[in-house]
């Protein structure tokens, strides 16, 4: 990767993306945290939602916050490859300011 700042700046730049994303995923803010708290759960809270019956809504969650994050990254991703290639001067500027 040859210029980490312009890495760092998009990601910065693209939180109005990364909000409208995750409200097209995620119907409410409990949800997301649902999501997370899945995503990093100790084996006896997917066990309790099993026996509860909320497992395949938590595991639906949990694939959504996967997917939103991949997509969010690959997001950046293309900005990056797309601004370093068709507009080096904002790179080396943003190289020479940091």
């Amino acid at each position: 990767m040859k210029s980490p700042h312009l890495l760092i700046a998009l990601a910065v730049l693209n939180v109005p993306v990364y909000v409208a994303v995750f409200r097209k995923f995620f119907d409410d803010l409990t949800e997301l945290a649902r999501g997370f708290w899945m995503w990093e759960a100790p084996f006896w809270a997917g066990l309790s939602a099993a026996l509860s019956g909320r497992f395949l809504d938590d595991e639906w969650a949990k694939t959504k916050l996967l997917v939103a994050c991949v997509l969010c990254g690959l997001l950046v991703l293309l900005e990056y490859g797309t601004v370093k290639d068709h507009a080096p001067a904002i790179v080396r500027w943003l190289d020479q300011a940091w």
